[in-house]
């Protein structure tokens, strides 16, 4: 499936990409209701002792730099899902999932009252049983269809209104693809130089670290399905280690060179910024945030990484954004940081404390993720 899109804006047609419950997208932006009664269960979103079929409270957030009006017109990312879905299943307790069906992050059992902590280590530390395990689920998730649709095309014909739905399926892998390409794209939607290019959602901002964090646990928990195997985790790859990649391609291993990806000086450097990503701009020099999301740059240029289509492709990604979600994990841990270290405006669209993370369904907010991974069900070795 190709990733690469064209945006237009003509009478209001886009083509674009998005994704939705398989069961739910008959009645995307129609009736906008996503809650079902999920495979085993006779209820709508499980059962009342589950989950409940509710209202998507609804978060505008105050931007840096964009319009409000003009991304409600124009964006059909803006205020997610609400273009779309207005009410999906409320899961209760532990409960978890498009139909309330699953456990919560680090929960399992049939009641998710078990609690599951995960130990992610170093790609080289890990066991030949354990590499397998991996890489099997790693290719059985660019075969295996999922049960979601990828939106190809529709008209936006209003600020609330989208029309003419056109879906398709696709392969687990494929849609993680999709998730980070669309969320980080930049598309042309206006001739006005001002307002001419829709932002970033997923990074070059406040939400970098916390997107990629649920990002991970989201694709964790498809692989360990696919496996059959609650224990499997991403392993990290500690580019400081040394300059090699055992588990990147070719082609990547051979942009390595001594003394271009960052060092453990670097690391430390950004383990040593005293908040998270303070405003206002000016002061992005204390911002662990930006730092971060700077070592990220320079991997990924490195080895050649230049657009979510090639990184994708990249077998070391998965293990790349596993190091840099440690980092976030040890700084989180040394720092303690309040909520209030978390811009709730003035961000980028889809970037604030309570906004919901693009372009999940079931939805997150960054607040969910802006907390130790002991909560969340895994710790790093």
């Amino acid at each position: 499936m190709s990733l690469m899109r064209v945006w237009l804006l003509v009478g209001w047609a886009v083509v674009a990409n998005g994704q939705f419950p398989g069961v739910c997208v008959q009645n995307a932006s129609i009736s906008k209701i996503c809650c079902q009664t999920p495979p085993g269960f006779t209820d709508i979103c499980a059962g009342p002792s589950r989950g409940v079929c509710a209202d998507i409270p609804v978060h505008y957030d105050v931007m840096l730099n964009y319009s409000t009006q003009f991304l409600s017109l124009n964006d059909e990312r803006f205020v997610w899902p609400i273009k779309f879905f207005t009410k999906t299943c409320y899961c209760l307790g532990n409960f978890y999932g498009p139909g309330c069906q699953h456990c919560k992050l680090g929960f399992y059992g049939s009641d998710c009252n078990l609690r599951n902590q995960l130990i992610r280590v170093e790609y080289r530390k890990q066991s030949p049983q354990r590499r397998q395990i991996y890489q099997n689920a790693l290719n059985a998730s660019q075969t295996t269809l999922t049960g979601y649709e990828i939106l190809k095309s529709y008209q936006m014909r209003s600020a609330a209104e989208v029309k003419n739905l056109v879906f398709s399926s696709t392969t687990w892998y494929g849609l993680w693809a999709w998730h980070l390409s669309y969320a980080a794209d930049r598309r042309i939607v206006s001739s006005d130089s001002n307002l001419s290019v829709n932002p970033d959602t997923a990074g070059n901002g406040s939400g970098f670290a916390t997107w990629r964090r649920y990002f991970l646990l989201w694709i964790e928990r498809v692989m360990q399905q696919l496996a059959n195997d609650t224990n499997l985790f991403i392993p990290y790859w500690d580019w400081t280690a040394d300059y090699s990649c055992a588990i990147c391609s070719r082609s990547a291993a051979g942009n390595i060179k001594a003394g271009f990806l960052p060092s453990k000086y670097d690391v430390d450097l950004c383990l040593s910024k005293p908040f998270y990503d303070p405003t206002p701009a000016s002061r992005q020099n204390e911002s662990f945030r930006a730092c971060l999301e700077g070592l990220d740059q320079r991997v990924r240029v490195v080895l050649g990484w230049n657009s979510a289509e090639q990184a994708m492709r990249e077998p070391a990604f998965l293990n790349h954004l596993a190091f840099l979600d440690k980092i976030f994990a040890e700084w989180y841990n040394r720092r303690r940081p309040p909520p209030t270290e978390f811009p709730e405006q003035m961000t980028a669209p889809g970037q604030s404390l309570y906004s919901y993370m693009i372009p999940f369904l079931p939805m997150a907010t960054h607040a969910s993720m802006l907390t130790a991974t002991e909560n969340l069900g895994y710790v790093y070795e």
